[in-house]
């Protein structure tokens, strides 16, 4: 940015019910005034005074997206997203940028079938033509694996939200099987992590998943649970467990389970599990160990 000026990472108020957020922010040196540009940097063109960035979307933190923002103290506006019309198939996205920040390399990692392409910055358009006059639009469409993908009974998802407290509510994404039929009785897996800033619930290609097998050959519908201490959500979600761990994150996770059990009429409520590796295995064990009432 200009010589009066300089970017620092700072928390922004964003609502009273999540709380912070970690923002990039152009500070100016002469009189301290703080302008908030965005989360986490991934190129920065001085050229332009642009900076380029992957964020969530307003409540959609299963979202990732390439956006940019200005610098010029002048001219802050708001920021521009650049995967956003790719539509539902690539929500989840990571880029890599070239020395000049004239091109990027876009990775789209689902939740469809992946796909990685170079396009210009200029107008983010797909690059055409190498040297040699081939014609290069993708790098990789993955095209073979879409055509297996559909000799293959891949399973379905949902995603939806459950209020948990008062002010906070827990993100859950459902794998269903292919042929999912909601008059049936379905047995139900539960995986938990709930450790300190993860996030299990992405819009992210992961069919090469245990639970995708359990719903695929099974028919079992396999479910994601993230609570209070999760990732992308605001200081208030990720500090909840900040000196009280194996509690408010347990419950969230309880408290889940029981609403899918009693409000989903395709759930078998007599068989249901749950797993969890690393502090997964802790907070599941918390989950039996609290649940007293079943």
């Amino acid at each position: 940015p200009a010589h009066n000026s300089y970017i620092i990472k700072l928390p922004q108020l964003i609502s009273t019910a999540a709380g912070y957020y970690q923002h990039v922010a152009l500070i100016n040196i002469e009189n301290q005034a703080v302008k908030y540009l965005t989360k986490e940097i991934v190129a920065f063109n001085p050229q332009e005074d642009i900076v380029y960035f992957l964020s969530t979307l307003p409540e959609k933190p299963e979202f990732r997206h390439l956006m940019s923002v200005s610098v010029n103290e002048e001219s802050v506006l708001d920021p521009i997203c650049w995967t956003c019309y790719l539509g539902q198939s690539c929500l989840y996205n990571n880029v890599f940028f070239n020395t000049k920040r004239d091109y990027y390399v876009l990775q789209c990692e689902g939740p469809d079938t992946p796909k990685v392409e170079i396009r210009r910055t200029k107008n983010n358009s797909l690059i055409r033509r190498t040297k040699n006059n081939s014609l290069v639009t993708e790098l990789e469409n993955n095209s073979n694996l879409e055509a297996k993908l559909r000799e293959k009974s891949v399973p379905i998802t949902r995603k939806l939200r459950v209020k948990t407290s008062a002010t906070f509510h827990s993100n859950v994404e459902l794998v269903l099987p292919h042929n999912f039929d909601e008059k049936n009785k379905y047995p139900l897996m539960v995986e938990v992590y709930g450790g300190p800033g993860s996030q299990l619930v992405i819009d992210k290609y992961r069919v090469n998943h245990w639970g995708t097998h359990l719903a695929s050959n099974l028919s079992i519908i396999y479910a994601r649970i993230d609570g209070r201490g999760s990732d992308n959500r605001g200081s208030k979600y990720l500090h909840e467990i900040y000196k009280n761990m194996g509690n408010v994150e347990v419950m969230d996770v309880i408290i889940t389970a029981r609403y899918l059990r009693d409000n989903l009429d395709f759930i078998d409520k007599r068989n249901i599990g749950i797993w969890g590796w690393s502090y997964g295995g802790y907070v599941t064990l918390m989950s039996l160990a609290l649940d007293h009432t079943d």
